[in-house]
């Protein structure tokens, strides 16, 4: 049987470890014994001991400020389609300047969502 943990689950074991008074350095050998290459690693551990020491027991992932994991929603695939529709020669760093997003999640717009391809060479 084989499955994949989420790193909360993980984290939720490294705190319960700390909890019951095992040192950063026991912890690992623990998980890799139990779940061989899913375990995080030492400096992961280490990391999560330090924080429970800080008394921050949340295993969540903190907000983090900047550009969200993902650029690519309903709204942005929308935007895309309409601004190729208005201007099929309309270019990756045009549509980037339109809608800040990244040419990466532009490109998975136009190819895994529109199914479509941009074509860049003029005249032809």
């Amino acid at each position: 049987m084989s499955f994949q943990l989420s790193r909360e689950q993980f984290r939720t074991m490294i705190l319960y470890d700390w909890k019951i008074g095992l040192t950063y350095k026991d912890n690992p050998a623990r998980l890799v014994q139990a779940w061989r290459e899913q375990a995080p690693s030492d400096h992961t551990v280490f990391n999560w001991f330090r924080e429970f020491q800080r008394d921050n027991f949340s295993v969540q992932d903190a907000p983090r400020s900047g550009r969200p994991s993902t650029s690519v929603n309903e709204q942005t695939i929308d935007a895309v389609r309409k601004i190729i529709e208005d201007d099929p020669q309309s270019t990756y760093q045009q549509i980037e300047n339109i809608l800040g997003i990244s040419s990466t999640s532009i490109n998975s717009i136009i190819h895994d969502y529109l199914n479509t391809r941009k074509v860049c060479a003029p005249g032809v």
